[in-house]
């Protein structure tokens, strides 16, 4: 269970130590997990300075760019998580789907866990609710 000690002590340790790296991870994780996603995104991209091809954080990124209303971002961290991962960029929900091996026909709004693609299950399909 997160609690405002936790998060109260790795804000701590970070601003002690702005080079913890680890902490701070923990720490954009723990804002992601906490819903201050505009936290998370801060400091998931100062961490993407020193490792730019670090799948989770591009990863973490990308959500929290997503939850903080920012699609542009999102999308480009996203696209540098499917390059890092080798994997071309899939760009309708319909071929997310078809890639997973998910029928075109099932129930509008169906979510397809594709690999690489973590926003695949917070980002509205195409024709499906809210697409």
């Amino acid at each position: 269970m997160l609690d405002d000690q936790d998060l109260a002590e790795l804000e701590s340790a970070v601003s002690r130590d702005p080079d913890d790296l680890t902490a701070r991870r923990r720490l954009a994780e723990m804002l992601l997990g906490l819903g201050q996603a505009s936290g998370a995104l801060g400091h998931a991209r100062i961490l993407l300075t020193t490792s730019p091809c670090d799948p989770v954080l591009l990863g973490l990124a990308a959500m929290a760019a997503d939850l903080s209303g920012d699609s542009r971002r999102a999308a480009a961290f996203s696209a540098r998580l499917r390059e890092t991962q080798g994997s071309a960029p899939s760009p309708t929900g319909a071929d997310r789907l078809e890639a997973a091996g998910h029928d075109r026909h099932r129930r509008r709004g169906a979510r397809a866990a594709v690999p690489g693609d973590e926003l695949a299950a917070r980002r509205p399909l195409a024709g499906g609710p809210g697409g």
